[in-house]
């Protein structure tokens, strides 16, 4: 009997060890699903091509908001440049009626879900000398007065151009423009505008002049929201005076590091050898561009749509012009899917890992979040089980490759599980569509993952 009772303990720990192993704990299968990367147009915001706008305050001669909603009707493009003309309250303070028209033309653009690139301006004729206010000041209150508008409309107010003086606000060819006001108008933007709105100077020795900085990866303070824009793009050895005091080789490489966390766009201009597609195609990722004129220059802008791209596999035989403007921003390509499972005898863990490809210029500025979405199939089974993906898409840089896990922290029943992925804006909560095929809408199926307790519902 002795020799029995030992027998007995030994048969009952296997029996309850296998039935915990074959019985409770769950075994899983994931089969991933095949990914292809599209070539479509994906329209997602804060990039790409956009359309100049133009609207003047006035007390007196108003122009109707609703030509500019008629306007917006008709532009399929996510972006806008708006530019607000402030020239007739250049000797005084902006009026109530004049801050309702901002208000109202900007809430145009927000009901029509556009991304603003925004210029408030007092010249649109190359003439700031004769227009623009005699008084720093003046400027300086205009700002401040308009500050609040502009921060109501947070949602679709991605970057703020310039500091209002200069011909076509691109502060160059000014009465005002020294050292010391370029640094005081700046820093009135930057504690003014809500900090979500990114600011941008015309050129690097302006960053560097504002900033206080040589340091392009600065990204704290000021350093974390002043980008570029950029209007005489490729017209010349220097970019039509962009660079007077460091060279092109320098500049760029300068705004290379720089425009990893601050954005960067403009026009492009004036056909010559450093527009042609293939210089502008490396050097237009170089600077992690993320928006470009439609309309201008269209000499160059043609260049492109007669010329080849010929090396990207996806895009080859497409036009130059098509490859530009979809690369222009960040572009999502999901290219992988597994489940890491734990198959100790002590746990029975599993995460989902998906591997992310960044195929544009630059990377998203403003902040995303990913999602895995576990749909169960079983008739019986309960509700969807929403994971965050814990990665920064705003450091997802141009070529970059990354996987992440994603643990499984919620229970799982004893079903199949549909694997769905999708990105979100966290300001908007708009969905951002990635450059992959077969997607059910804006989610990207990314398999399917079973799970099997032979004593579990």
């Amino acid at each position: 009997m002795k020799k029995v009772i030992p027998f007995l303990i030994v048969v009952a720990l296997i029996f309850l060890g296998g039935l915990y192993i074959f019985g409770v704990r769950p075994v899983y299968t994931y089969t991933p699903q095949d990914q292809k990367e599209s070539a479509a147009i994906l329209n997602n915001p804060y990039e790409g091509m956009y359309r100049i706008y133009s609207y003047t305050l006035s007390d007196t001669d108003p122009t109707p908001v609703s030509e500019v909603a008629e306007e917006l009707l008709g532009d399929g493009y996510r972006l806008c440049l708006l530019e607000v003309n402030l020239e007739n309250y250049a000797e005084g303070e902006l009026s109530e009626t004049a801050l309702t028209q901002l208000n109202d033309v900007l809430s145009v653009f927000d009901a029509g879900d556009r991304g603003v690139i925004l210029r408030l301006l007092y010249d649109q004729k190359g003439e700031a000398k004769k227009v623009e206010p005699k008084s720093v000041e003046i400027v300086r209150d205009h700002i401040i007065a308009a500050a609040p508008i502009i921060n109501r409309h947070v949602s679709c107010v991605f970057t703020l151009q310039g500091i209002l003086i200069g011909d076509y606000g691109e502060m160059h060819d000014s009465n005002l423009l020294n050292e010391e006001n370029i640094s005081m108008l700046m820093d009135t933007m930057y504690s003014q505008i809500d900090p979500d709105i990114f600011l941008a100077v015309r050129t690097p020795w302006q960053w560097r002049l504002i900033t206080k900085s040589d340091d392009p990866s600065t990204n704290r303070g000021i350093t974390s929201r002043l980008g570029l824009f950029n209007d005489g793009l490729f017209g010349s050895e220097d970019d039509l005076g962009s660079y007077t005091i460091r060279p092109r080789s320098d500049e760029y490489n300068f705004q290379e590091v720089l425009c990893a966390h601050v954005p960067n766009g403009g026009e492009v201009v004036v056909d010559n050898e450093y527009n042609d597609y293939e210089n502008a195609r490396l050097d237009l990722k170089k600077l992690h561009i993320s928006y470009l004129n439609s309309e201008y220059d269209p000499a160059v802008l043609n260049k492109w749509k007669n010329q080849k791209e010929l090396t990207d596999p996806i895009w080859r035989g497409k036009s130059g012009y098509e490859y530009i403007e979809n690369h222009l921003g960040y572009r999502y390509f999901i290219s992988f899917s597994d489940a890491l499972i734990d198959s100790s005898l002590t746990s029975a863990d599993i995460s989902m890992r998906v591997t992310l490809k960044n195929k544009g210029f630059a990377p998203a500025y403003r902040p995303f979040k990913g999602y895995i979405r576990l749909e169960p199939t079983g008739k019986k089974a309960g509700g969807d089980i929403l994971l965050e993906v814990p990665t920064d898409f705003t450091t997802l840089m141009a070529d970059e490759t990354r996987s992440v896990d994603v643990p499984v922290t919620k229970g799982l029943e004893n079903t199949d599980y549909k694997v769905w992925f999708y990105i979100e804006d966290e300001i908007t909560g708009e969905r951002i569509i990635p450059a992959n095929e077969n997607l059910n809408g804006t989610e990207l199926l990314l398999g399917t993952l079973s799970c099997r307790s032979f004593l579990k519902k």
